[in-house]
């Protein structure tokens, strides 16, 4: 009887075992589906944003408040919330506006070769897109929030002091930074997270998802 219940024991083990590595597998396979998935994504906007960048670079009239709407990209996902945030700046909001999703430009981040579209509003739904604002803006102490993705933020902590990253805004004017240190912040303090002492903050999730990376960067031109 001991044996039959041996026996028993070790083939439900030989099965749990067989089932854990095939919810590793499907995990395994899932992440990186989701993370070709976003960086197609992400590629498409950066795409459109900078076309049309270039032509409202040509348009723009500082004296008016325009709101630039882009060029349709019909696989992009559409079933994001909003989330009602607005952008509040000493000067006109501006945006480029594609398939209802509001962007402020595109962030490079030479050092990672990284060209990435910064959308206004931020949700989780929304960062498994694109990087989005998180608080402030252009003008004060702007915090871009961002996925762990490999192609998103998944490399911040590579950063060291001195890199530069750039963001270009709807009509091409260009906000350079350099970064000044990279920290690590608990995944709850949230004042840390919104420090004022800094014209941008560049943060994302580590792997584990119990802290985060923090990427403090110093704003170099008016």
């Amino acid at each position: 009887m001991k044996r039959k219940s041996d026996f028993f024991w070790s083939k439900l083990s030989i099965y749990a075992g067989v089932l854990a590595l095939l919810i590793s597998a499907g995990i395994y396979v899932y992440n990186i589906w989701d993370e070709t998935r976003a960086a197609d994504t992400t590629a498409r906007v950066t795409q459109i944003l900078f076309e049309q960048i270039e032509d409202n670079k040509k348009s723009y009239d500082p004296g008016t408040t325009p709101l630039f709407t882009g060029k349709a990209e019909d696989e992009i996902p559409l079933e994001q919330p909003e989330d009602h945030i607005d952008f509040v700046s000493v000067n006109a909001p501006l945006f480029i506006e594609l398939n209802g999703e509001k962007y402020i430009g595109i962030l490079s981040i030479p050092a990672l070769s990284l060209e990435l579209p910064i959308n206004n509003h931020w949700n989780e739904n929304k960062l498994k897109n694109t990087p989005c604002r998180y608080a402030g803006d252009l003008n004060a102490s702007l915090v871009i929030a961002g996925h762990n993705y490999k192609n998103h933020f998944g490399s911040l902590s590579k950063l060291v002091k001195g890199d530069t990253v750039t963001l270009t805004d709807a009509v091409g004017a260009k906000y350079l930074y350099v970064v000044e240190k990279v920290v690590p912040v608990t995944a709850t303090d949230i004042d840390a997270m919104l420090d004022g002492s800094y014209g941008l903050t560049l943060f994302t999730c580590n792997y584990s998802g119990m802290a985060r990376v923090a990427v403090r960067c110093a704003r170099q031109n008016p």
